[in-house]
């Protein structure tokens, strides 16, 4: 009878911890800098994007050789999106992020889309 009892405490206490999120993935904090290495016709290109991460809401910045561009985005658990113009293109980045490793792809336009890696500076 001792035995079922544990059991059936230690079952319910598991239950109890995962129902009141005690136990949960970390958190994502995309804020910061990142430098972004993307192969773009067989010519790596290293633009950066400049973050701010307000919940699972992304803003900020797009810098490259071509100039500026402000950007949008969300992040939901590892996975994250971000929204911004590129040579008159809407480019999509999409990914997952590891602490300060992001990867996906970067879609412009439905044109063309290229791998896409980064690290957080």
């Amino acid at each position: 009878m001792k035995k079922v009892n544990l059991v059936i405490f230690g079952l319910l206490a598991m239950g109890f911890i995962l129902g009141t999120g005690i136990v949960q993935a970390a958190d994502v904090d995309m804020t910061g800098r990142w430098v972004l290495s993307l192969d773009s016709n067989n010519k790596m290109i290293h633009p950066e994007i400049l973050l701010t991460q307000d919940g699972d809401s992304l803003t900020g910045t797009y810098k490259s050789t071509d100039g500026d561009s402000p950007l949008t985005g969300t992040v939901d658990g590892d996975e994250f999106e971000i929204v911004y113009t590129h040579r008159g293109f809407q480019a999509t980045n999409k990914g997952t992020v590891t602490g300060n490793m992001m990867s996906g792809t970067v879609n412009y336009g439905g044109m063309l889309i290229v791998d896409c890696t980064g690290e957080k500076k």
